[in-house]
């Protein structure tokens, strides 16, 4: 008995630890943003790949956008992408890196389409790549609400 009356205080805290870690993640998304262009970088993965989305915003709505993923020297991931030394040793890991560069302007489309980044579904195989280029939108986001843009 006594330990189920300890470990109530306890189940408690980790609900309530869950539900604020849950909410805090959370942003709110601005109804429209500040004409102008803006860019981003996202962080980068364990690699140093990362990716840079670019926004061109009009009558506040996002009118274009381009997103491009990078290799660690700044280079773009392409058709070597997954490959060592240039060979596909492992079909795979090549197969699986292509995936996730495959889908880097389904991601741009989808944010012209529907405004808003939270509306928008990581892709099977794309996940860092949605990862980085929802890093890079919500910091345009901050960018374009405090009017930083071109």
């Amino acid at each position: 008995m006594a330990w189920q009356q300890a470990g109530r205080p306890f189940g408690l805290f980790v609900v309530a630890a869950a539900l604020t870690l849950s909410l805090a993640g959370c942003r709110d998304e601005p109804e429209a943003l500040k004409d102008g262009s803006y860019q981003a970088r996202s962080a980068g993965d364990e690699d140093g790949s990362y990716g840079e989305v670019t926004l061109k915003v009009a009558g506040g709505k996002i009118t274009e956008c381009t997103y491009t993923s990078h290799l660690k020297d700044g280079s773009l991931k392409g058709a070597d992408y997954g490959k060592v030394h240039g060979e596909i040793r492992d079909t795979r890991r090549y197969e699986k890196a292509q995936a996730g560069i495959a889908h880097l302007n389904d991601y741009a489309r989808a944010l012209v389409m529907l405004q808003r980044v939270s509306q928008i579904d990581a892709i099977s195989g794309a996940t860092l790549a949605y990862d980085q280029f929802s890093d890079c939108v919500w910091q345009i986001y901050e960018k374009a609400d405090a009017g930083a843009g071109k």
